[in-house]
């Protein structure tokens, strides 16, 4: 799940060029459908009040909508794409769109909701013939979003909960206010972007520490689940190359679990690199070194984002290592035509 809480301006900027967009719309929106045969579905689900998608592409940095959801001066869309899996029983409102596969984009949600307004994106890359929902609610003080993998296997429906990055798009950088633009580098800034870097590293390091002092439950040993995996299947006409492979794919995810921490670190670093590179001298400095109490409330507020950032950034890699992992090991049973004779199979 994907917290995020805007500054006035930055939400008050969002909403003014949705705005835009919703002027030049219909009630299903200007993005059109993907037409390839393979195209991903996507269902956007949203629990609030006045909700909006807006789909953004290298080739369309300004966006276009698909609708809007849960307005009482409008029709809520129509849109509809014939997904397998049948949408939550709480759903308010919802459309199904199609998108190209295999094209980066940031699907961004904004809400005008009494409570408040709301921007929040994430960014998605689609896999061929792949069906995913964006659920979005609004919360007191901000809004959530949570982006699942759905699939219908055996008569049943699953969902599959997926990482969220950071809603950006390197080839919209400076187009507009969304995705705003570095400031010109200075010696004087690199020296206080340095520092505030380094200190977001400080408290990266001591979330790392005790997020691994937390206990986690243990994953039994590779060969233990080689062998409950060979009683459950009870199947031995698979070859030899079969469970080497397996064997092979269990130890590279436990391989990556344990650079979790290391890839945290180098993501944290990149990431509030390009961000305090956009903030103002003033705002450096006062990072830096806090002389008001508005500075000191920003600094807080600035190490709150952080702890959350880390938190949120945590998950999204564990949850693209649990991808990979179960990714390959579909992979290899298609190549041995193993669901042909076990239901238990592994499906993602």
């Amino acid at each position: 799940m994907s917290i995020c809480r805007l500054s006035a301006l930055r939400t008050l900027l969002i909403a003014a060029l949705s705005c835009q967009l919703l002027s030049a719309c219909s009630v299903s929106g200007t993005y059109p459908d993907a037409t390839q045969a393979d195209a991903a579905k996507l269902r956007f689900v949203a629990n609030a009040s006045n909700v909006t998608l807006d789909y953004f592409d290298a080739e369309h940095c300004f966006g276009q909508t698909t609708g809007v959801l849960n307005n009482f001066l409008m029709v809520d869309s129509g849109r509809r794409v014939g997904m397998s899996v049948a949408p939550p029983a709480d759903a308010r409102g919802y459309l199904e769109i199609k998108l190209k596969p295999g094209k980066e984009a940031l699907l961004r949600v904004n809400s005008n909701a009494p409570s408040g307004l709301c921007g929040i994106g994430v960014n998605l890359t689609p896999q061929p013939g792949a069906e995913y929902e964006l659920r979005f609610n609004s919360e007191s003080g901000g809004c959530s979003m949570l982006l699942e993998r759905i699939k219908r296997i055996d008569g049943k429906d699953l969902r599959f909960p997926m990482s969220m990055p950071e809603g950006n798009l390197q080839a919209c950088t400076g187009s507009n206010p969304i995705f705003p633009k570095p400031l010109p580098e200075t010696p004087q800034r690199r020296v206080l972007i340095e520092r505030l870097v380094g200190n977001t590293l400080e408290l990266a390091t001591k979330l790392n520490a005790s997020a691994q002092r937390v206990p986690q439950a243990a994953r039994p040993s590779v060969q233990a689940q080689i062998a409950e995996r060979r009683q459950a299947l009870g199947i031995t006409v698979l070859p030899e190359a079969y469970w080497t492979q397996y064997r092979d794919n269990l130890e590279r995810y436990a391989l990556d679990t344990q650079g979790t921490s290391a890839q945290l670190l180098a993501q944290f670093k990149d990431t509030y690199w390009r961000g305090f590179s956009m903030a103002s001298d003033r705002q450096l400095e006062d990072w830096t070194q806090p002389t008001t109490r508005q500075a000191r409330g920003d600094l807080q507020a600035l190490q709150e984002r952080l702890t959350r950032y880390y938190y949120r950034t945590r998950r999204n890699i564990e949850l693209e290592q649990l991808d990979q992992h179960l990714l390959r090991m579909t992979q290899l049973d298609r190549q041995y035509n193993v669901c042909a004779r076990f239901p238990g199979c592994w499906t993602y």
